[in-house]
């Protein structure tokens, strides 16, 4: 019952990213299903939500996040700091609204904000040979959507891999014959 209606969710999902529509909730809601599920192995573990946390932070300022990198990332892991910049995002265009989106972006700006969690601090990688610019709340938020694209993508692929070993293909999915 459970890897039928996941079936029907992920159907769904994947027609409405074709259409071009940004679907978090369902994404989110697939994962947890997919976890209760064991369509995906996820062990949880407190000192990975603290992890992520720290790690939220430092993206962009440590830290590039590629799909390489997470590659090795627990499932869980991945889950929550999609999560976590979900809610940095909707911080920072909250703010943007209020202060306009060309504002330059510090640590100040979203102590302006009731952040429920945590805070992504706020800088971007350093634009080759210019050293440390100054970035506008749009572009940040423009940043870390794309880094969240890649974090979904790197998701749904486990979820569907995981369907696969259950015997779920993406052919049954999207109601083609054959092997996709």
């Amino acid at each position: 019952m459970l890897h039928k209606e996941l079936e029907i969710m992920v159907r769904n999902y994947l027609d409405k990213r074709a259409r071009g529509i940004e679907a978090h909730d369902d994404l989110i809601r697939i994962c947890r299903i997919a976890v209760i599920g064991e369509v995906v192995r996820a062990p949880v573990s407190k000192s990975s939500k603290i992890y992520v946390k720290g790690l939220a932070k430092k993206i962009g300022v440590v830290i590039e996040i590629n799909r390489d990198r997470m590659r090795n990332w627990p499932f869980q892991m991945l889950l929550d700091l999609y999560s976590e910049i979900l809610q940095e995002i909707s911080n920072l265009e909250k703010v943007g609204r209020e202060t306009g989106f060309n504002e330059r972006w510090s640590p100040e700006v979203t102590e302006k904000v009731e952040v429920t969690g945590m805070t992504l601090y706020p800088f971007l990688p350093k634009r080759r040979g210019v050293g440390r610019k100054e970035y506008t709340i749009g572009e940040r938020i423009e940043y870390l959507r794309s880094v969240l694209k890649d974090i979904g993508s790197e998701l749904i692929a486990r979820v569907l891999r995981g369907m696969e070993r259950k015997g779920i293909s993406l052919g049954d999915i999207l109601g083609i014959e054959g092997k996709v």
